[in-house]
């Protein structure tokens, strides 16, 4: 991750805490008042897609270069690890809607007459491209389960 970081979506409640928490022990001021606002400060410009560096601009003249490089860091550091989590439970629910797409398909089995049995009782005619459906739907488990190791 670089000084172009932003977050893929808004802070939810807990994570603006533990950002928050962290980023109090970097800004070290006398004033409380202030150390709020320029927290409260930070987070709104994250939530509203900055990246990290234009963030640090901001800062600039109001926090010390060694405040602000630490920031930065601690920042880059945060966006990075929120939006990984973020993106891993969305390949977990496509491979397990995919799965379920395959599951069901399995339970309509065709038999030796070329006669779908929907598995109710009721025959159906099979579709010509049956096969090239399941397949498919096959390699988009294969490739999503790759995905989800990878991650």
């Amino acid at each position: 991750m670089t000084s172009n970081s932003t977050l893929v979506d808004k802070l939810t409640h807990d994570e603006t805490s533990s950002l928050k928490s962290k980023l109090e022990v970097l800004y070290v001021t006398d004033c409380e008042e202030d150390k709020s606002d320029i927290l409260e400060y930070i987070l709104s410009m994250l939530n509203n897609k900055k990246n990290v560096s234009t963030v640090l601009d901001e800062l600039s003249g109001i926090v010390s270069e060694q405040e602000s490089a630490s920031i930065g860091t601690c920042l880059i550091d945060f966006i990075s690890s929120t939006n990984a989590m973020r993106e891993k439970p969305v390949v977990r629910e496509e491979i397990a809607s995919v799965e379920a797409v395959t599951d069901h398909e399995n339970e309509n089995d065709v038999d030796d007459r070329g006669v779908h049995d929907d598995n109710d009782g009721g025959e159906s005619k099979i579709v010509e491209n049956d096969d090239k459906a399941a397949e498919q739907t096959s390699s988009k488990v294969k490739s999503l389960r790759a995905v989800k190791e990878v991650s």
